[in-house]
This record gives C-alpha cells, sequence and structure tokens, in this order.
C-alpha cells in the first residue's frame, strides 16, 4: 500500500514538472545588460530558449541616434539577434527604441505591455519570421518603417479601444479614422481594395 502511494506522488510530480513552462525548468540567462533612455533604468535578459525580457521603468534607448545612415546597428543584443525568438516588454516599458530589434530575424513572437506608448522607427525592421502582432491600447505613435521587411507578417492586431490605430480584416493597419493606411502585412499576399476615403 504504501509502495502505491509513493509511485502515485512520484507521478503526480513528474505530471506537475511537465505542465511547468521550460523557462522555470532552468532556461540559462546567456546574456543580460541595460537599454535605457537614461542608462540602467532598462535591463535587458536573454536566455537559453531564446526570450528576451526588457524590464524596468521609461524609455528604451534610441539606437538611430548612434548610426543614422546604417542599418547595421541595433540593441546591445546585436551579437544575439539571431538567438531572439520572443520579445516581452514588461509593465513599466514606455517606448520601443528605434532599430531596437532590428535584424532578429528568428524572432516570431513579441509581447507589449500596456505601459508602452511609442514604437521607434525601424524598432522591428527586418524581422522576418514575425508572423503577428499586437499593438496595444497605450501606443499613440508608430514612427515609420517600424515593421519594414517583416516579410513573414501575417496580420497586425489593434487594441480595439486604441484612441490612434486600428485593423481591418486583413490586419492592414490604419490611423483609427481609417483614412490612412499605414502598413500593409509583409505576407499578405493576394488583391487589396483601398476603401473609398
Amino acid at each position: 500500500m504504501k509502495l502505491k502511494r509513493i509511485f502515485a506522488a512520484l507521478l503526480c510530480l513528474c505530471l506537475l514538472l511537465a505542465l511547468l513552462p521550460v523557462s522555470a525548468l532552468g532556461a540559462e540567462i546567456v546574456a543580460s545588460g541595460t537599454c535605457g533612455a537614461k542608462g540602467d533604468n532598462l535591463t535587458w535578459t536573454l536566455d537559453s530558449a531564446g526570450t528576451l525580457t526588457i524590464s524596468g521603468e521609461g524609455e528604451m534607448y534610441n539606437y538611430y541616434d548612434d548610426n543614422p545612415y546604417s542599418h547595421l546597428s541595433g540593441g546591445p543584443w546585436t551579437d544575439y539577434q539571431k538567438q531572439v525568438i520572443t520579445i516581452i516588454l514588461e509593465n513599466g516599458v514606455t517606448s520601443i527604441g528605434s532599430l531596437a530589434f532590428y535584424n532578429c530575424s528568428s524572432l516570431t513572437s513579441v509581447t507589449i505591455s500596456d505601459s508602452v506608448t511609442s514604437i521607434g522607427a525601424f524598432a522591428f525592421m527586418d524581422c522576418s519570421s514575425l508572423t503577428s502582432v499586437t499593438i496595444p491600447d497605450s501606443v499613440v505613435s508608430i514612427s515609420v518603417s517600424a515593421f519594414n521587411l517583416c516579410n513573414s507578417l501575417e496580420r497586425i492586431n489593434v487594441a480595439e479601444k486604441n484612441p490612434y490605430y486600428c485593423n481591418d480584416a486583413q490586419g492592414v493597419l490604419y490611423n483609427k479614422k481609417g483614412t490612412i493606411l499605414l502598413k500593409c502585412p509583409g505576407a499578405y499576399s493576394g488583391e487589396y481594395n483601398i476603401p473609398v476615403g
């Protein structure tokens, strides 16, 4: 009888471990640093599962200021760009810097917190594996070419209560009034009828 209880307890433990996310089972931090506009107001960590997490309070650094004529620069994780699969911008981050995630070619998903109010120029440029993105209610500014060369991007979703932006049924990004077409997702194919107005 005692052996059955031990076996049942071990079985329950195995089932619980199977439900834990990979990061809880020991994805190691492979690199870390700062990325804030004011120095160490924001920090970043990249784990062995390919998750880049930005945390802290305030704006990200604007990497376009370092090299305005070359798109070969980007965030301080430049040496690890090909390893980034997921990006998590935690609550407290208020802006995504220009060129921040340029050429993160393995990036498939990004979580933008409700504290983010602006997305910088070329922020996700050439993230060729990114398939979809959701713009939260809080975003009031999306700069030029933020999603340029995202050739796998199937749709851009905008939170319904966002006062500045919206998307149509095909995932095309518009201003809230629907009078300015801002971005057609890179993976969109076929005919697209631009609405009257």
